[in-house]
């Protein structure tokens, strides 16, 4: 189970790392901080509102990055939560 954690917290700071290697965005708004609660629409307008706009990045396709990234923590967090059930 704590390497499942582990993973899960690695994951979820990738896509940090990503946005500050790409855009030099150091600080995120809470909504952002939780990137993988939001769909791909809304996370595009909280970046926005940081002055991002994934559109226009020429090395990386934002979307299929964001949409892995997010069926990567999924499955992660259901079997965090399969591993917290044979626990209890």
């Amino acid at each position: 189970m704590k390497e499942t954690e582990i993973e899960l917290e690695k994951n979820k700071r990738f896509l940090h790392k990503v946005l500050y290697a790409d855009f030099n965005l150091i600080s995120i708004n809470p909504k952002l901080n939780n990137w993988h609660t939001l769909s791909w629409e809304v996370f595009r307008k909280e970046l926005s509102k940081e002055h991002v706009d994934v559109a226009n990045c020429k090395h990386r396709n934002w979307k299929k990055l964001f949409v892995s990234q997010k069926r990567k923590i999924n499955n992660l967090m259901g079997k965090l939560l399969q591993d917290i059930e044979k626990m209890g």
